[in-house]
């Protein structure tokens, strides 16, 4: 009987975590197609793209913090959807920004999480390179996501008083993992590496 309930819980378990994976990926598509579109529109029209966010503003979750931001060739912030109370900020350094500069394809950067320059709050990059049809590297744009985002399936599901979620990265080096915790709503970050492919 013991064993049973022991199988049928790993069974739920199992279940649970495919849903969420599905979720997850279902989120990272859907923010990504986000991040193209809004690229496109700053090509287009950098001078309206301000006042483009702020229209949109209003079909986002206010509960759930989103940032858009463009950095130049340089690292230098060009434009940000929130007002910079520090001017320049350079984020030449940062590990998203690294990654488009030196490796020249059009891929999508999901950071680990880490306290924004900009928005001084803990936030997910999700990024992309901008580059003409030249082909030379002009900046990057970021949606910064907060990691509350990713907890709506967690929230929405009884898992217990004590359970956890984790959204673990790996790579060849490390093994990063994002957890989200029921009881405490604190989100922890294990061993940080600069590209990975995410696991759930």
């Amino acid at each position: 009987m013991h064993q049973q309930s022991v199988s049928l819980s790993q069974t739920k378990t199992q279940n649970l975590a495919k849903i969420y994976a599905e979720e997850v990926t279902s989120s990272i598509k859907l923010i990504d197609y986000v991040v193209m579109e809004l690229r496109e529109r700053w090509k287009n029209n950098p001078v309206e793209f301000g006042a483009l966010l702020q229209r949109r503003q209003v079909f986002l979750d206010p509960s759930v913090a989103f940032h858009v931001s463009i950095a130049d060739a340089n690292g230098k912030i060009a434009f940000s959807s929130m007002e910079l109370v520090h001017k320049p900020i350079d984020i030449s350094d940062r590990a998203h920004f690294r990654f488009h500069r030196f490796i020249a394809v059009d891929e999508l950067f999901i950071s680990e999480p880490l306290i924004g320059r900009i928005t001084s709050r803990l936030m997910i990059q999700f990024t992309r390179p901008l580059r003409p049809a030249s082909g030379h590297f002009n900046g990057i744009i970021a949606v910064s996501v907060s990691p509350e985002y990713f907890s709506r399936f967690h929230k929405a599901i009884d898992l217990g008083p004590d359970s956890s979620i984790s959204l673990v990265r790996r790579a060849a080096d490390s093994i990063e993992i994002f957890q989200i915790s029921i009881r405490s709503s604190v989100f922890t970050v294990g061993v940080l590496s600069n590209r990975a492919t995410w696991w759930f």
